[in-house]
């Protein structure tokens, strides 16, 4: 028996839909670009009008008032001033309260303010940092407190005006002088054990329009204390210390004024031998010679 089905086909029909899109343009047309460019100056002109033209300021000020305002300032007293005016850096500044490590009269002394290292401060004499260029410390026994008429010392962070590193203090050294005064001298001698013998002396001169100043310094010492434990003499320990210094001011006219500066001082120092050493006869001698010159001009 056969079976045959046949199986009838299916046509499936699709009717076609069509998107009619209408296409739109991207450039602008004149109408849009009249409205921007008249928007545009529209804010043009409202900000020239919020727009103020302020004429030109010029402030002017010492700089070293504006660092040392914050900074504490220390400056001998009167007594103390003029009992040490014999005295040297390494003498004056431990009576204001800073801590100097010092090794005996006439020998190294080297800083320690606020914590900080021998190299974190600095000396500015009339306005030239004379620390040493060649290892950054400074020996305070070499600076006579009697050639400068101002003393002072600044600490803080705000005395590296005069120097990079100089964190610790600054101490400033100038000379003051006064177109009143018309002649003023003083002559200082003191005299203390083993054999130190000091001098001084300053003249100042004053006119109506010059004013100068003149000082000398000299101290010499053999420094042979007893030493323990058989107290015999210390040998090689003397010590001869002079300078001068030298300071002029010219008044030119209301609102300018010249002035120079002069500073030499000559120190031979020998340096004892310790108790396990043999007397080599060591020295050191130090000769500076330091000038300069100002001029100031004032605006009004």
């Amino acid at each position: 028996v056969e079976v045959a089905s046949a199986s009838k086909p299916y046509t499936l029909n699709h009717t076609p839909y069509t998107l009619n899109s209408t296409p739109y343009s991207l450039l602008p047309t004149p109408s849009s670009i009249i409205a921007i460019l008249l928007l545009s100056f529209v804010q043009s002109l409202s900000a020239q009008s919020d727009t103020l033209t302020l004429p030109e300021v010029q402030v002017s000020a010492d700089k070293s008032v504006q660092v040392f305002s914050t900074a504490a300032i220390h400056r001998p007293d009167t007594a103390l001033q003029l009992l040490n005016s014999m005295g040297t850096g390494a003498e004056v500044l431990p009576q204001m309260g800073f801590f100097l490590k010092t090794y005996g009269s006439g020998s190294l002394a080297t800083s320690a303010f606020r914590g900080t290292g021998a190299n974190h401060s600095t000396v500015v004499w009339n306005g030239f940092n004379i620390k040493n260029p060649m290892n950054g410390v400074i020996d305070y026994s070499l600076f006579p407190m009697g050639l400068s008429d101002d003393v002072a010392l600044f600490d803080g962070g705000g005395s590296s005006l005069y120097g990079n590193g100089a964190i610790g203090g600054t101490l400033m050294l100038n000379d003051r002088l006064s177109f009143d005064e018309e002649f003023r001298t003083r002559l200082s001698l003191s005299g203390g054990s083993f054999s130190d013998y000091r001098q001084s002396a300053a003249l100042h001169f004053a006119k109506k329009r010059t004013a100068s100043n003149l000082k000398l310094w000299n101290q010499t010492a053999r420094n042979d204390f007893p030493v323990e434990p058989d107290r015999h003499r210390q040998e090689n320990a003397k010590l001869r210390h002079s300078g001068i210094s030298q300071a002029n001011r010219f008044r030119l006219n209301a609102r300018n004024e010249l002035g120079s500066f002069f500073w030499y001082q000559d120190v031979t120092r020998q340096i004892p031998p310790s108790r396990t050493e043999v007397n080599t006869h060591a020295q050191q001698d130090d000769q500076v010679l330091r000038a300069g010159a100002r001029w100031n001009n004032r605006q009004q």
